[in-house]
């Protein structure tokens, strides 16, 4: 059976796409590394001007498993208006070699009914990109925390510290 002339260079153009593509991949291949860290972080916790939503700033330091040592500077929309209330998280991870991953993060958060001082919750997200061999990466991300509001209740800016247990995935190109 004979193939109409256009149905021919319709399947010649599809072969050399998908050659091209293939190749393309083969050239920058990218590899999936598991994520498993710990941090120790600090925070200053401040009032918006909206009632019941705060603003906190964090930063730490910490250690990802395959991909080393960094420190984490996380920018925090705290809304405590809902129960339990709830946190959306912007993350930049500057690791050793000054390469950034960035992430994006959110979840609920519950004062310990012992002694409210204490919080803890339990983070999800997606990981967003970033620079050097993290460019263009994406991933998932899972961040159970504690942390301890270190100022007597009421008292603005409030300080305090905790800690992160950071679980999921990178896929990052392969060097």
């Amino acid at each position: 059976m004979k193939l109409h002339r256009s149905l021919q260079r319709g399947l010649l153009l599809f072969v050399c796409a998908a050659a091209a593509l293939f190749g393309i991949a083969a050239d920058h291949p990218h590899r999936t590394v598991p994520v498993k860290g710990t941090f120790g972080t600090s925070f200053v916790l401040e009032p918006t001007a909206t009632q019941g939503v705060f603003h906190s700033s964090i930063t730490g330091v910490g250690n990802v498993g395959k991909l080393g040592v960094c420190t984490i500077v996380i920018d925090e929309a705290v809304d405590l208006r809902t129960d339990p209330g709830t946190g959306v998280q912007n993350w930049v991870m500057r690791f050793a070699d000054g390469d950034q991953l960035t992430a994006t993060l959110e979840g609920p958060g519950v004062f310990d009914q012992t002694d409210p001082a204490f919080i803890k919750g339990d983070l999800r997200g997606t990981i967003t990109g970033g620079t050097g061999r993290f460019q263009g990466a994406t991933g998932q991300l899972r961040g159970p925390f504690v942390a301890h509001v270190d100022t007597a209740p009421g008292v603005f800016p409030a300080e305090g510290h905790g800690t992160i247990a950071l679980k999921g995935w990178v896929r990052i190109r392969k060097n």
